[in-house]
């Protein structure tokens, strides 16, 4: 398999990450590593310290047509201009949630990379899992009969920024959310149930198809000091839970459809499923190289998700 050159641009928790999973590549050769803490250092300090790979010039990670993808896990304010300059210089993205903070930059950069004829992907994290995806299958295949509600429960211990919770981890339910039912098929409202230095940092959001077939929520809060992320799928015949936190990710219970059978003896069918939830940004790079192979990306998803954070901004 030839290795595709690949810049990474950003060097926080998840550019770590990306760092660690791009170097064990069998997809990319990681040519470029750029962040900009590095521009006050000279070329020989930072060989020395971080590896030939890093450079402080992002303009030299542009002017090298050798390399054609970028990774961006910079801060979300950067994601629209950094973006906008890779695919100008003719580079596939892969970047990170959520693609811009409003509707109109993220038309913009869909049209860019339609004109340019480039791949440009999202980072959601979960939407790589293979438990989702399992999970996604179920629903298609009637497991658990018509799809009648959704509840999505992300909570943890976040850093007070300039981002609200809807950015930093709303949009990772709203992808969610789009793997099963299409956003744009949907009535967004929230409801802000805590704000932190004039910054939204809980809230939930109420969630209809625009038929009133499928209802549910999103709790998001960046006030739990236990990180907990789940979601409960409920059919006409069963449920199912996903939990990235356990070793059991997905449980799949399905009831007896007998008018006069009472709890315990509701329910038919159960089964627990492991599967390893802990790599899912390594499947994001390998989603990534296959949709370099086949001209294919996740962009309608993620522009409507950007489409539904910023109208409930605007509400």
């Amino acid at each position: 398999m030839n290795k595709k050159n690949i810049a990474l641009l950003g060097y926080g928790y998840w550019g770590k990450k990306l760092y660690s999973y791009l170097k064990k590549s069998e997809q990319f050769h990681l040519k470029y590593v750029h962040f900009r803490s590095l521009k006050n250092l000279t070329q020989e300090n930072i060989g020395k310290e971080y590896g030939a790979e890093f450079v402080p010039d992002i303009e030299r990670v542009w002017r090298d047509e050798d390399v054609g993808q970028v990774v961006i896990a910079t801060p979300i304010i950067t994601h629209y201009a950094l973006t906008k300059q890779a695919l100008m210089n003719n580079k596939n993205v892969l970047v990170e949630k959520p693609i811009t903070m409003t509707r109109q930059e993220a038309h913009e950069l869909q049209s860019l990379a339609k004109e340019k004829k480039k791949v440009l992907m999202t980072e959601y994290t979960f939407t790589f899992s293979k438990a989702l995806k399992m999970v996604q299958k179920m629903i298609n295949e009637g497991v658990i009969g018509d799809l009648k509600s959704i509840d999505v429960f992300i909570r943890q211990l976040g850093r007070f920024t300039d981002y609200d919770v809807y950015a930093l981890i709303g949009s990772h339910a709203l992808s969610i959310i789009n793997l099963f039912l299409p956003l744009n098929t949907m009535q967004f409202s929230a409801q802000t149930t805590m704000v932190t230095n004039d910054v939204i940092t809980s809230g939930i959001i109420t969630f209809q198809t625009k038929d009133a077939r499928v209802k549910g929520f999103i709790d998001l809060s960046l006030h739990c000091p236990e990180s907990e992320k789940k979601v409960f799928i409920y059919g006409e015949q069963g449920t199912i839970i996903y939990d990235c936190m356990v070793p059991d990710s997905v449980k799949l219970s399905v009831y007896r459809q007998d008018k006069n059978v009472l709890d315990p003896d509701l329910i038919r069918e159960e089964k627990s499923f492991q599967i390893d939830e802990s790599h899912n940004l390594r499947l994001a790079l390998e989603d990534f190289f296959e949709g370099l192979r086949n001209r294919q990306d996740n962009l309608e998803g993620s522009v409507a998700v950007t489409e539904v954070l910023d109208a409930l901004r605007c509400s």
